[in-house]
């Protein structure tokens, strides 16, 4: 309200997407909409492509929460072409993970492991822990997701340690019951939930 009383069309957009974020947490999936879309118009209409980067995330997200994957994966696409464009290294990694995720719910194991490899390599290189750890947590529900348990577990617990050190159990809810992931001839289909990658989703560095 601050912004659009002054006049500042680049702070409201900015705002919107920060809004968008905050409706993500609350798992309001309506604010989540309205707020990522307002803030994409706008950015859009100011080009910012810094700002419609941004903008992706929340839209991004929503749509992959509704089930639109064809939208989503068109979204962070959009989102990983600006990044690339603007030099924007760990948001490239993040887009490439988001685009894993995409095809790993639609079931494309292969293209999922090339993707979420490859946000790996650039999370690596930049130092980027966090973009690693998305990286490789897709990784490993690939490799869940294809029975190959052995190594779904050696790269979950490889980020056990590091996330009881932020008081995390991102890693935890992925491992599941070790007895029941290996016993289940298939596991259950993966379902997009706010909650399900809610610690590496928010990632609130707008």
């Amino acid at each position: 309200a601050v912004f659009e009383d002054q006049g500042d069309r680049w702070g409201t957009a900015a705002a919107h997407g920060t809004l968008a974020r905050y409706a993500l947490a609350r798992s309001d999936l309506d604010a989540m909409a309205q707020h990522g879309e307002r803030s994409m118009a706008l950015f859009t209409e100011a080009a910012d492509r810094w700002g419609q980067l941004h903008a992706t995330f929340g839209l991004g997200t929503h749509a992959e929460v509704v089930g639109d994957y064809e939208r989503a994966a068109e979204l962070h696409r959009d989102g990983l072409r600006i990044a690339e464009e603007l030099g924007l290294t760990t948001e490239v990694s993040d887009k490439l993970s988001a685009l894993g995720r995409i095809a790993l719910l639609i079931g494309d194991h292969e293209q999922a492991d090339e993707l979420h490899e490859s946000a790996r390599v650039q999370a690596v290189a930049q130092g980027y822990t966090i973009g690693e750890e998305f990286a490789e947590l897709g990784l490993a529900l690939s490799a869940r997701r294809q029975g190959r348990f052995d190594e779904a577990e050696a790269w979950l617990r490889k980020w056990l340690v590091y996330d009881r050190r932020l008081e995390s159990d991102m890693a935890m809810r992925r491992m599941g019951p070790p007895q029941q992931s290996r016993t289940s001839a298939r596991p259950p289909p993966m379902q997009p939930t706010i909650s399900s990658g809610l610690p590496l989703l928010l990632g609130l560095r707008f």
